[in-house]
């Protein structure tokens, strides 16, 4: 059994120095980084970075870019996958902790400036007015205010290290007042912040809030071991089995009061921290997702089934049909990327999806294809060509109207596949996705010491050539023999069975 440590205070003196800096800067207008720098250098220290304890290690924090895009969010495009930020979206400032019902005058009134201040961090529209916020109100939040502020950290895409700090430590000042739904708020929040503070914040995530979170798990509501399972997947930060372990046996003490979202999001990350379920668990969650089907969305059905799929397990066959059924009967809601990772982790199970069922999930997805993606489509596409199916409607998709400029080479190479498998000879499509593939080869010759992940390897590109020729198209054979004298600089590592195919 894991051994549970409860958080304590300290180190508050370095997040305190932080903001009297911050707040002189937001109105001197000096940089982020040379505030953080200054703080650095009065309190004796030379990285400018927030300790906190020994939790957090340092790290730059001058970076005020941009947030990262939603596709730069997902993660490894070649599994096919249509990902989205599962983001939770429950109100920071309901039900606080601090006051009963039966309060006095003061306490209600405490309570209500309590909730005032979480709103106002929740509803801050730039960073610098929700810093400033921070700045003044840090040393008298109460236990809801800092996830608040965190989540809009995040939510703004911050990308200075210190105000997550700060809060992370009145947070862990406040542990023993905390309920399991507060800490949870807080490793969900963090979840959804910028890679580089997410990074940043593993270690103490792994090492004071999960444990904090597991000393109070006999009052935890399933949603809120949701939320932790949520935000420790996103943070990446690599739990001990045991601990999974106790979220997940205190989930199915739950099942009953848990819903399709519980059970959906707690399959979700166990498969992102990259475990498996033992399939007594497994077996009882399904039936639970099964059994509250009437209560489910198409995002509950489609994450589910991808979950079970990324963990290398199976759905049993009776459980899929079940969910193609309702996938089916939630159509007129479902989004394009619902219909294609229900299509693709099905099929990636190795289950045959029946015709008919293909034929509504695709007819769905033909009449929205100005909200479909080439990721999609392509995921859609591949998942027809392993049933053996080919998709009418998405054969006279504008596939040209799609980005294929901001697709990976893992994309293009299976689109054409796909492709190739089905027979399917769309002539502007591959003279797009010929086209793209030149161009990159040319960059790639021109710049010969990138590395970067749009280059095609000698695989991508016999691929492509291999599509060109069972497809028939002539008209591309430049195309081919130009990336074929591309992949001369790369012969040493060909295969020889590559090289045949080429």
């Amino acid at each position: 059994m894991c051994q549970v440590a409860v958080p304590g205070s300290g180190g508050g003196s370095l997040a305190g120095a932080w903001l009297t800096m911050q707040h002189s800067s937001l109105h001197t207008g000096q940089p982020a980084a040379a505030t953080a720098t200054a703080a650095a250098a009065k309190l004796g220290s030379s990285t400018g970075n927030v300790q906190i304890g020994s939790s957090i290690s340092s790290g730059d924090s001058s970076s005020n870019g941009a947030g990262l895009s939603r596709n730069e969010r997902s993660s490894n495009s070649s599994s096919g996958v249509c990902h989205a930020s599962t983001t939770d979206n429950s109100s920071n400032s309901s039900s606080s902790s601090t006051g009963g019902v039966g309060g006095t005058t003061s306490d209600k009134g405490q309570v209500g400036m309590a909730e005032g201040l979480a709103d106002q961090l929740s509803n801050c529209s730039t960073e610098q007015q929700l810093l400033l916020l921070i700045q003044q109100h840090l040393s008298s939040m109460d236990v809801q205010q800092p996830s608040a502020a965190i989540k809009r950290l995040s939510m703004l895409r911050c990308q200075q290290l210190q105000p997550y700090a700060a809060c992370v430590q009145r947070v862990l000042q406040l542990v023993p007042n905390h309920t399991p739904q507060d800490i949870a708020r807080v490793v969900s929040a963090l979840g959804l912040a910028p890679a580089a503070i997410k990074q940043q914040h593993q270690e103490v995530l792994q090492q004071r809030l999960v444990p904090a979170f597991l000393s109070k798990l006999s009052d935890a509501a399933p949603r809120d071991i949701g939320r932790v399972l949520l935000g420790a997947g996103l943070s990446g930060a690599a739990l001990e089995a045991c601990a999974v372990q106790q979220l997940l046996e205190a989930l199915l003490g739950q099942l009953e009061q848990a819903t399709p979202a519980d059970i959906a999001r707690a399959l979700s990350n166990v498969a992102v921290m990259e475990q498996q379920l033992p399939a007594g668990q497994l077996r009882q969650l399904l039936n639970a997702l099964v059994d509250g089907l009437e209560q489910a969305t198409s995002a509950h059905i489609a994450d589910a089934l991808v979950a079970v799929a990324k963990m290398g397990q199976r759905v049993p066959d009776h459980q899929v049909r079940q969910l193609l059924k309702a996938m089916v009967r939630l159509l007129d809601a479902a989004a394009v990327r619902d219909v294609a990772n229900t299509v693709w982790a099905v099929t990636s199970m190795g289950h045959h999806v029946a015709t008919h069922w293909l034929q509504q999930l695709l007819q769905a997805v033909a009449g929205r294809q100005q909200q479909a993606s080439l990721f999609q489509m392509n995921s859609l596409l591949r998942a027809c060509a392993k049933q053996m199916y080919l998709p009418r409607q998405l054969s006279a998709a504008p596939w040209t109207q799609f980005e294929v400029v901001a697709t990976s080479p893992a994309v293009l190479t299976s689109t054409a596949w796909a492709c190739d498998r089905l027979g399917h000879r769309d002539e502007q499509l591959m003279a797009a996705l010929l086209a793209e593939a030149e161009k990159r080869m040319l960059a790639a010759k021109a710049n010969r010491s990138s590395m970067s992940i749009n280059i095609l390897n000698c695989q991508d590109l016999c691929n492509l050539c291999w599509a060109v020729a069972v497809l028939d198209l002539p008209q591309h054979a430049q195309q081919v023999l130009q990336l074929a004298k591309a992949c001369t600089s790369q012969w040493g590592s060909i295969a020889a069975e590559e090289l045949q195919q080429l």
